[in-house]
């Protein structure tokens, strides 16, 4: 939300209490997943909570 106000994403990263290098490390890891891919892993991530 706060990037579709405009913030960049590193300042709404911060903002949010995770350091540039999680981010960076999280994006290198799952920034290229495929829109399908993401879903069902958001969904087996809610299935283990």
């Amino acid at each position: 939300m706060l990037i579709a106000r405009g913030k960049p994403v590193l300042g709404a990263v911060r903002m949010i209490g995770v350091a540039a290098q999680t981010y960076d490390h999280w994006r290198s890891e799952y920034g290229s997943l495929k829109l399908a891919r993401s879903s069902a892993w958001s969904v087996a991530g809610r299935a283990k909570a």
